[in-house]
């Protein structure tokens, strides 16, 4: 999931914008009757964030947190 912040100039000489890329991949259980009705989800996974100087995109600084998802809704 790219994002930029402080996008001024972006594309433009002198660029002052914050590039930011975040990956999260994850692994899971979804528990969904075939029939429809109610369903839940729980997902872990990492998240991976990568923040690189505004200057050179490919000179990241990364972090690693952990990351959850819980759902649950109604099929049909």
């Amino acid at each position: 999931m790219p994002y930029i912040e402080d996008y001024q100039k972006l594309f433009s000489p002198g660029n002052l914008s914050d590039k930011k890329l975040d990956i999260i991949p994850g692994a899971g259980y979804r528990f969904q009757k075939p029939g429809g009705g109610f369903f839940f989800k729980i997902i872990g996974s990492p998240i991976i964030h990568l923040d690189p100087p505004s200057d050179n995109f490919w000179k990241m600084d990364g972090k690693l947190y952990a990351g959850i998802s819980i759902g649950a809704g109604i099929s049909f």
